[in-house]
């Protein structure tokens, strides 16, 4: 009996969040660039707080994405007053998606922060028609230590 009941909250939980991300995402672009490979649609986003959870505002975020065991594209966001990061991409297939979170800054954004690299959680939330390779979330919540 409490294998049933663990299998139905699990099974509703899965469908609601399934619900959520595929309202919230659409395809930037359908078609294959001009090299005739196809594209996914990836919305990157998270937030970088302290070890007491206080927002940082203006710590780098290098996003690498990784296909077929080699970088394929690199960008660099910021954090902004929330400490949170967020940007689109449209891009060929990735595999993987590190996060690189640097102080650049040092002591104006309230402390000089380690830096930390992570892999980042990487959720589909559109299946491939045809060309178009999917839409994806990927996400990160770090939280850095002073120096």
């Amino acid at each position: 009996m409490r294998t049933k009941t663990c299998y139905l909250i699990l099974s509703a939980a899965a469908s609601l969040l399934a619900l959520v991300c595929f309202s919230s995402c659409s395809a930037v672009n359908s078609e294959p660039d001009q090299s005739g490979m196809s594209n996914a649609s990836y919305r990157v986003n998270g937030t970088v707080t302290d070890e007491e959870g206080n927002p940082i505002k203006g710590i780098q975020v290098a996003c690498t994405f990784i296909a077929e065991g080699s970088v394929s594209s690199e960008d660099k966001l910021y954090t902004d007053k929330e400490g949170r990061f967020e940007k689109s991409y449209s891009i060929p297939p990735c595999r993987e998606i590190l996060f690189t979170f640097n102080d650049i800054d040092g002591d104006s954004n309230g402390g000089s922060f380690n830096p930390l690299t992570v892999d980042a959680i990487i959720v589909q939330t559109e299946y491939a028609k045809g060309r178009f390779a999917g839409s994806f979330i990927a996400s990160y919540d770090a939280r850095l230590s002073r120096k």
